[in-house]
């Protein structure tokens, strides 16, 4: 006659060569504690660990490293190369246009010389890169998130560069109104 064992869960007896459980269908295949285990177990009402082999741990991760000074300065950097790129178009479209060197009339009625662009252009470029790295560090230090402070300071900070793409269309209009190409207005 084949021996019997009891189920670990419902109690149930059945044969050693049983895989699971015919009642409960619990896995009978897994190490069995010993009474001295359940008896403690039962007592204080805190379950043993199982015996048997422990799983090796995982090994972790390392966290991700912070973006480097180089990679966090990447944004401000491209905006400044883009502001420095329109300012020299708008300088050399101004210059080539304008080749007499005379004082052309802004779109805001204001005469200035030619020689005088570049100097307003760069004083363009630097307040207005400079108003948005200020408002956006003040909005930073308000415990503002930084995403939302990068956003605001840079929108503001692009007003600069928005002038200068408005300095340059109007440079472009006055080098063409200079040249003789007169623009058609229409009432």
């Amino acid at each position: 006659m084949a021996d019997k064992i009891q189920c670990p869960k419902c109690g149930t007896e059945n044969y050693t060569t049983d895989v699971v459980c015919l009642s409960c269908g619990a896995n009978l295949q897994e190490p069995q504690r010993p009474p001295e285990a359940k008896a403690a177990e039962k007592v204080e009402g805190v379950p043993m660990a199982p015996s048997g082999p422990a799983t090796p741990a995982k090994p972790e991760e390392p966290p991700p490293s912070p973006p480097s000074a180089w990679e966090s300065a990447m944004p401000f950097i491209r905006a400044l190369g883009i502001a420095l790129a329109l300012t020299l178009i708008e300088v050399i479209l101004i210059y080539a246009l304008n080749k007499d060197h005379q004082y052309p009339k802004s779109a805001w009625g204001l005469r200035f010389p030619v020689d005088m662009v570049p100097k307003i252009m760069v004083a363009t470029l630097v307040i207005g890169l400079a108003r948005g790295v200020l408002i956006g560090g003040l909005l930073h230090l308000t415990a503002w998130s930084p995403t939302v402070s990068l956003l605001i300071g840079g929108a503001l900070g692009w007003t600069g560069l928005g002038t200068l793409i408005g300095g340059l269309v109007v440079g472009f209009a006055i080098g063409l109104s200079y040249s003789g190409h007169q623009p058609v207005i229409k009432n």
